[in-house]
């Protein structure tokens, strides 16, 4: 028996542990709207790898939108230093700087990227 849940969009397959969901003590009825926000999550970074500059941005605040509602879902403490924005299709914000800054908050954001950048 796995202890893995697995949401599956085309080619694209995410893999959740069974242990978090039983360690935060997830409901049934909890689970199933994790499920759907990460398959919504899904569908955004899809649509973040063909989508033309201008929506990028707007891509980018709801998949964070999205990454909020997991956080309160799963029960985790409600703090944006836990998300790893920089892993979204077309930022070029450092990703192995902001990696080893993980969780500090400290983030180096590229202000010409053009999910998270302030001059584009």
């Amino acid at each position: 028996m796995s202890n893995k849940y697995e949401i599956k969009i085309e080619e694209k397959v995410l893999l959740l542990n069974e242990t978090v969901f039983d360690r935060q003590k997830i409901s049934e009825y909890e689970k199933v709207a994790i499920f759907k926000l990460y398959k919504e999550r899904m569908i955004i970074e899809m649509a973040m790898e063909t989508t033309c500059y201008n929506d990028l941005k707007v891509y980018g605040n709801i998949w964070f939108d999205i990454e909020r509602k997991i956080q309160e879902l799963m029960k985790f403490q409600k703090n944006d230093n836990f998300i790893k924005f920089w892993t979204v299709p077309n930022c070029s914000c450092q990703k192995e700087e902001n990696e080893k800054l993980f969780p500090t908050g400290n983030y180096k954001v590229n202000s010409f990227c053009s999910v998270h950048g302030q001059n584009n």
